[in-house]
């Protein structure tokens, strides 16, 4: 068919002529009754097609020289009665039975030959005086037969030579009351295990290895809080394990292994270390094993158990004591 094209006027001199096109302002009278009409619709589409691939619809800036790309601006404009007006972008839906997938949508930003890309930015506006400030909600679709439901991956860029590769930051808002949570967790399995939860560093070479920290702000009222490290219950057979490994070295010694409380208050004690075992309902209860490792070429490792000294009453006890037994078939004490 024919074509439809509408081209504003050339300057050899100065800027070109703009293409404006708009609907009136809308009038005071509603429809049937209704106070107030609304401004006509702008619509901009392509046809339908009964065999073949329906038209694109290209919206550009021309390219510059000497000077900036022309901005490309979608503005919903704002009201005073209801809510604000919806922006939405939806990619094509396909019924195709090949394989095929829907339509993809992409966002880029700029690129520059001498300094930084653009910023992406997403985000919500702030709220009223009576209201949150909106969601921002980033997910894949669910599936409905045995597949994989979509990835979301996030992610910095990498960096050649001696550069340094980009932070990812995870921060929740304050508030006068309550900070905001931070919550990770994996999904839910109904017939198998559920997802895991990885988290370390990567390898380094010429130098160390990423550090780990988890540490829990301080306050300035009642107790600290806690850091709670628990494994899996189970209905089967063993409760998970926790096991803490420090990091190996091929040329030296191994880390150390650390557990300490910190120094007591003006007015308090230091922290107890409990190291126990669980009561046992039915069977043995679980041992405590402390031990060093052998050497090969020097001495095995000491243990050291000692009280610490005070200055104040009576020296501080070290009591052993081997199990007591109820047992009435003659078991002895351990």
């Amino acid at each position: 068919g024919g074509q439809v094209s509408i081209t504003s006027g050339s300057s050899t001199q100065t800027s070109s002529g703009h293409v404006r096109i708009s609907t009136a302002g809308a009038g005071v009278e509603g429809v049937n009754g209704s106070v107030g009409g609304a401004s006509g619709d702008i619509i901009l589409s392509t046809g339908a097609a009964t065999n073949g691939h329906s038209g694109g619809l290209h919206l550009g800036s021309g390219d510059a020289l000497g000077g900036q790309g022309g901005q490309i601006k979608v503005i919903v404009g704002s009201g005073d009665d209801g809510p604000g007006g919806d922006l939405t972008m939806a990619a094509g839906a396909t019924s195709a039975t090949e394989g095929e997938t829907g339509g993809h949508v992409s966002l880029k930003t700029g690129y520059s030959a001498a300094t930084a890309s653009g910023d992406l930015t997403l985000l919500t506006a702030d709220a009223g005086a009576a209201g949150v400030s909106g969601s921002l909600i980033l997910s894949t679709g669910d599936v409905t037969d045995a597949s994989t439901s979509g990835n979301m991956l996030i992610g910095t860029g990498d960096t050649a030579a001696t550069g340094k590769g980009g932070n990812i930051v995870v921060t929740v808002g304050s508030g006068a009351a309550t900070g905001g949570s931070l919550t990770l967790s994996s999904g839910k399995a109904g017939g198998g295990n559920s997802g895991a939860i990885l988290i370390g560093t990567n390898t380094a070479t010429g130098g160390s290895g990423g550090q780990i920290e988890i540490t829990v702000g301080s306050g300035s009222a009642g107790v600290g809080g806690h850091i709670d490290i628990t494994a899996g219950k189970t209905g089967g057979t063993t409760g998970g394990q926790i096991t803490i490994t420090t990091g190996v070295s091929t040329q030296t010694d191994s880390g150390h292994f650390i557990v300490t409380t910190p120094d007591g208050g003006a007015g308090g004690m230091s922290g107890d270390i409990i190291l126990s075992t669980g009561d046992s309902t039915s069977g043995n209860a679980g041992g405590l094993i402390l031990g060093t490792g052998d050497g090969v070429g020097g001495r095995g490792g000491k243990i050291d158990l000692i009280a610490g000294s005070g200055d104040d009453g009576a020296g501080a006890d070290l009591t052993m004591a081997a199990g007591a037994t109820s047992a009435t078939e003659g078991e002895t004490g351990g």
